[in-house]
């Protein structure tokens, strides 16, 4: 089986774009096919990116925590500090969730 770990900005254009090879992924996801990881880490980044202008896709949320497997042990082995996460961290992650020509496999 096929795996793949989602990013902060590829969980972040779920939330917020529902573009084609996200949903794609999920189904893929779902079907068993492949299957994704994340760390609550890149979850917490994602979701913390969130602006108020931004509509986010509660369902695809619930799909999301549904289908991908979420780590905290990778969280734990790195000592990553939730403070070092800041404005210029959101905006690089936005950038990179929201940019038109968006690849799938970066």
């Amino acid at each position: 089986m096929i795996r793949g770990y989602l990013a902060p900005d590829v969980i972040l254009r779920f939330l917020i774009n529902k573009d084609e090879p996200s949903v794609s992924m999920l189904d893929r996801a779902e079907a068993k096919e492949i299957e994704l990881l994340t760390s609550v880490f890149s979850l917490y980044e994602a979701v913390s990116s969130i602006e108020k202008t931004d509509v986010v896709d509660i369902d695809m949320l619930r799909r999301l925590l549904k289908i991908v497997k979420i780590s905290s042990e990778m969280e734990e082995d790195l000592n990553i500090d939730y403070g070092r996460f800041n404005e210029k961290r959101k905006q690089k992650l936005r950038s990179a969730a929201l940019k038109e020509e968006y690849k799938e496999n970066k």
